[in-house]
């Protein structure tokens, strides 16, 4: 299992490849850079996913105005063209005939390069608040969290903030570029003291309430600071075998911390990003 742990600024990054039948996915992306971050969630079923992803991760500045996010939104139509135009290799064909592989392959790529979003912008408004932008798209989602763990906000669908249980909707077909009218987006004042959580769906697919991932969280934050990379690797390894037996696994990729690190200029808790088994 790959785990790549990384972040220009004081909060944890960690992206975890999950597995299927042809091997390691690794379509997540994640992305901190100060005043900004990122997950990207490529949809599996979308060739070129992973690139998609990254470019989300690449251009995290260009999307909180709508001229920038069309700008991306366009480039990932134009690499859409460049695969379709491209001859289709017959090659893998087994059992099915040469006409219907050729459509079922033509039907992905007229989906390709596609992601979910969720993306967040910050700056100090004063000692005590912090000024935020959401950006999200699918089933990637956003958390607020306050000092004493009660969520003040949230992206996600289905979820029941009186019981704190995720709502497992299941998967969606809503992804970006395709369907940029169904972006929503959320703007506000949040107290210096609260948490933010960005994440794509295989985090919480693993835990059945926020309150469990909360804790765990906290455990993983606890261990990214020491610089603790063997305790992290494990418990991811631990998180991809609950996925494995709820739901089947998956890539996970999460940005989480106090809200205040996000707009930090300072870096005293800066680390290289790098990947191991």
């Amino acid at each position: 299992m790959e785990v790549a742990l990384g972040g220009r600024i004081g909060l944890a990054l960690v992206v975890s490849a999950g597995r299927d039948d042809s091997g390691a996915k690794d379509q997540d992306r994640a992305c901190t850079a100060p005043g900004y971050a990122l997950v990207a969630d490529g949809v599996s079923t979308s060739p070129g996913a992973a690139e998609a992803a990254q470019l989300w991760a690449d251009s995290v500045a260009e999307i909180f105005s709508p001229e920038g996010l069309q700008r991306v939104c366009t480039r990932l139509l134009e690499r859409r063209e460049q695969l379709l135009e491209r001859p289709l290799e017959l090659d893998a064909v087994q059992r099915l005939t040469p006409e219907l592989y050729v459509e079922i392959a033509r039907f992905h790529r007229e989906r390709a390069f596609q992601s979910t979003l969720a993306a967040c912008r910050g700056s100090r408004k004063n000692e005590t608040t912090v000024s935020l932008q959401l950006v999200i798209c699918g089933d990637s989602a956003y958390f607020l969290v306050a000092s004493d763990g009660a969520i003040l906000s949230t992206s996600l669908r289905g979820f029941d903030p009186q019981t704190g249980r995720f709502g497992h909707a299941g998967n969606t077909t809503v992804a970006l570029p395709d369907d940029l009218d169904a972006l929503s987006s959320w703007e506000g004042d949040i107290a210096v003291g609260a948490e933010i959580l960005l994440c794509t769906d295989g985090l919480y697919d693993a835990f059945d309430t926020f309150t469990e991932l909360h804790a765990w969280l906290k455990r993983i934050s606890g261990s990214w600071r020491r610089g603790d990379d063997d305790d992290i690797s494990k418990e991811m390894e631990r998180l991809h075998e609950r996925l494995v037996q709820r739901r089947g696994d998956d890539d996970i990729a999460f940005v989480f911390g106090p809200i205040d690190q996000l707009i930090e200029k300072g870096k005293p808790e800066e680390r290289d990003e790098k990947a191991f088994l």
